[in-house]
């Protein structure tokens, strides 16, 4: 029976995965045909959310691992593919092993729909020499991204930095931004690649990007610690020189690059918990701020009605941990946030012996956690549009 073209768009959009949708491309040529329509790709991507690959984390974990699977790699990076596409993804296809192998150790500073941002850095005298490295695992492509022509030769004391993935601007599919600090004053500078006219990129493609009007403070923006990343976008808490803070919350959306802020509860003391809080997705994509303080862990969500962060969840843990394995009851005084992942958090409980316990941010359950997961979990989708036949396994 031959099926009229409109009528098998309307069936093949109906296909629960874009995992799915890469094996029903493999099936004849009509019907790959079909998928790699612009139109029908646009029309599929609306209906369904895109897919996770599975998460890059740092440092090499210690068991037990998620998902019992024990990551392989030759780099301080380790892929955890994700449970409700473990079986249809060969996980090798994630490997970073198509890096150029120079004997820099990198690591991932930020993700982005399939893109990687890898960083890593060395020291000639007292100069900083950086490597920035975007890439896409799946399809094993990367580009070299030049250094900011400011931070050149700039020493790590006299300049902090930090990197970040934001989405493109033009014809390409994303852009680097860099918070740096000189002078005792944040600076934005943007790498877009569209601005580059040769084959390599060059350090004339960073530009300044001015903030102030964005986000106002008293005496003006000196220092943003890093709270996390959450629904795409990274936060950030300001500080003043005395590393005290206000209740100023700072939001870069990453699909425009645009700054922005938010105040949290005045009623908390924020700057108590200082080094105890955090930003993460909660299991609907959404931002909580999560902090730790007097044997708690409280989550804060942004109500609906007038974007305000209220209290949305209290844990009691000393209550919650009793009777996991390895509890002693002095551990609820050496509080630490370790981890911060979509949906969970990991906390260290013990100063001198390392415990560790694993926070839903939704059902606040509490189990056994993974030591070394490194600070952030930077998750990792299949690139769209998709790469046909790319990823999945042989199997009729």
């Amino acid at each position: 029976m031959h099926l009229h073209d409109d009528i098998l768009g309307a069936i093949l959009e109906r296909i629960d995965s874009q995992v799915s949708l890469l094996r029903a491309a493999s099936t004849c040529k009509r019907w790959r045909s079909s998928i790699a329509d612009t139109a029908f790709l646009r029309r599929f991507r609306s209906l369904h959310a895109p897919a996770v690959a599975g998460d890059y984390c740092n440092y090499s974990p210690l068991p037990p691992f998620p998902n019992e699977v024990v990551p392989k790699t030759r780099d301080p990076v380790f892929f955890i593919p994700s449970p409700s596409l473990s079986s249809s993804i060969d996980g090798g296809h994630f490997s970073l092993d198509f890096l150029p192998d120079d004997g820099i150790l990198r690591r991932v500073v930020d993700s982005r729909g399939s893109l990687l941002l890898m960083y890593s850095y060395w020291r000639i005298g007292g100069a900083i020499v950086e490597d920035l490295v975007v890439c896409e695992p799946l399809t094993r492509r990367y580009e070299r991204i030049p250094s900011p022509p400011e931070l050149r030769g700039a020493t790590a004391s006299s300049c902090f930095r930090q990197f970040y993935l934001i989405d493109g601007a033009g014809t390409s599919n994303f852009r680097v931004l860099c918070e740096h600090y000189m002078d005792n004053a944040m600076h934005i500078v943007v790498f877009n690649p569209d601005d580059d006219d040769g084959r390599e990129y060059s350090s004339s493609s960073w530009e300044e990007k001015d903030i102030s009007s964005s986000i106002v403070t008293p005496a003006g923006l000196s220092w943003a610690r890093r709270l996390g990343r959450a629904a795409g976008s990274w936060y950030f808490y300001d500080t003043d020189e005395e590393d005290r803070i206000s209740n100023m919350l700072i939001l870069l959306d990453g699909r425009t690059g645009e700054f922005s802020s938010s105040m949290l509860p005045a009623n908390e003391n924020w700057d108590k918990r200082s080094n105890n809080f955090c930003v993460a997705d909660g299991h609907d994509g959404k931002p909580r701020v999560c902090t730790v303080d007097d044997g708690s862990v409280m989550v804060f969500a942004m109500r609906d009605g007038d974007g305000q962060w209220a209290l949305e969840k209290r844990l009691l843990l000393e209550e919650a941990i009793r009777g996991l394995p390895g509890y002693k009851p002095w551990h609820i005084k050496c509080l630490n946030i370790l981890t911060r992942g979509p949906g969970f958090i990991i906390l260290s409980l013990a100063a001198i012996v390392k415990w560790t316990v694993s926070v839903d941010l939704e059902t606040m359950e509490v189990t056994p956690g993974v030591e070394d997961m490194g600070e952030m979990v930077y998750r990792c989708e299949l690139p769209w549009p998709p790469v046909l036949n790319a990823c999945v396994d042989s199997r009729p």
